[in-house]
């Protein structure tokens, strides 16, 4: 990767790192109550492929991704 993306790209070093730097996680996990979307349970992790999310504006696209990053790392490091 080149340097001067891999502070976009934290998850690569640790999962804490990665859960306490990146901004919408972190406001995330100040919520009181909050919504885990599971909309990944039905894909596949071992099929390579290009997948769309659609949606309006600020409704959680990114952090559902990023959530999805956070699954897949926790469940790699158990």
């Amino acid at each position: 990767m080149l340097p001067e993306y891999e502070i976009h790209n934290t998850f690569h070093s640790s999962l804490e790192d990665f859960a306490l730097r990146d901004p919408h996680l972190s406001a995330l996990s100040e919520l009181t109550y909050q919504y885990s979307p599971k909309w990944w349970e039905n894909l596949s992790m071992d099929v390579p492929g290009i997948y769309i999310l659609t949606g309006g504006r600020q409704i959680g696209k990114s952090t559902s991704c990023k959530l999805l990053i956070k699954h897949v790392l926790e469940k790699k490091t158990n």
